[in-house]
């Protein structure tokens, strides 16, 4: 073979070999190639984090600080640890909330609060009524916050027990679901 037709010849081969890849490699499944090779997953942490809710006019609607933030990269939503939310004018005037947990998916529709959950309307530091319960969930659209489970209201030792709660945290009231029975000390 002469020099001119070996050129050609591995011209010609080299030319076969790429259009043979391009083949294969556009007539692979992008379904299987993406679940054999995962992508970086794209998510967030914050520690000491604030998050602010406005309202269209920039208004703010709610405040919730957090000692951690963590965004889930399955499913977007944000789990948080040792939760305080405020809702309201002011610290004097709105409702505060803790609680040990809190999560809200990534639609942020509702934010539930779990553990240790206590809310009051006014300052956490003045003497008010002081609702304590495992589980709350808030809707921001609505201004509620609703459970099912055990409920405790407690205001200077006059105690009220309840099976669910439903707060309008706009209006300032309660209502209490089921099972509601009392103590009231002289």
């Amino acid at each position: 073979m002469t020099a001119p037709a070996a050129k050609t010849a591995l011209i010609i081969l080299l030319l076969g070999g790429a259009a043979l890849s391009t083949l294969l490699y556009l007539g692979t499944d992008e379904d299987q190639s993406d679940a054999e090779n995962p992508g970086l997953s794209l998510s967030f942490y914050l520690q000491g984090a604030v998050l602010t809710a406005t309202d269209e006019s920039g208004a703010v609607i709610y405040r919730m600080s957090t000692e951690y933030a963590e965004q889930r990269p399955d499913d977007l939503s944000i789990h948080m640890r040792n939760v305080d939310m405020r809702y309201g004018a002011s610290e004097k005037t709105g409702w505060a909330l803790r609680a040990d947990t809190g999560s809200m998916p990534e639609d942020a529709k509702v934010i539930t609060f779990s553990g240790n959950v206590i809310a009051e309307l006014g300052d956490l530091r003045t003497r008010h009524p002081v609702i304590r319960t495992q589980q709350l969930e808030f809707d921001p659209a609505t201004l509620l916050a609703t459970t099912t489970h055990r409920v405790v209201i407690d205001f200077d030792n006059r105690i009220l027990n309840a099976l669910g709660l439903k707060a309008n945290l706009e209006t300032n009231t309660l209502e209490l679901m089921s099972n509601v029975h009392g103590k009231f000390n002289p």
